[in-house]
């Protein structure tokens, strides 16, 4: 799984280490996530003192992709991580109700 973090501004390492650390954990939902993209865009459009934080997962089938804004970086990411998240733990159920049908009760 390869994992892209681009910034128009410093990001530490620790910061570094963390994100991809919790983007790594999306593994347990999917295997499949071949790439994982976080870009941090300043000036959302609307607010110019907020950071806009993408996640974009590249896997089988449709891509995720979750955004979020803030203005400390890392919470903007913790909350565009989350949106994440919930959409492979939801693509994952419909995976598993797909593969496993309630079988039919006898009448």
């Amino acid at each position: 799984m390869n994992i892209l973090i681009e910034a128009p501004f410093d990001i530490s390492d620790t910061n570094k280490r963390a994100i991809e650390e919790q983007a790594k954990d999306l593994a347990k939902y999917n295997q499949g996530i071949t790439n994982i993209d976080v870009f941090f865009k300043e000036d959302d459009g609307v607010k110019s003192d907020v950071i806009l934080a993408e996640i974009q997962l590249r896997l089988p089938g449709p891509e995720i992709f979750a955004s979020e804004t803030d203005e400390n970086y890392m919470k903007a990411y913790s909350l565009a991580l989350s949106k994440a998240e919930r959409q492979l733990r939801k693509r994952k159920s419909i995976v598993q109700d797909r593969h496993n049908p309630i079988p039919d009760f006898p009448r």
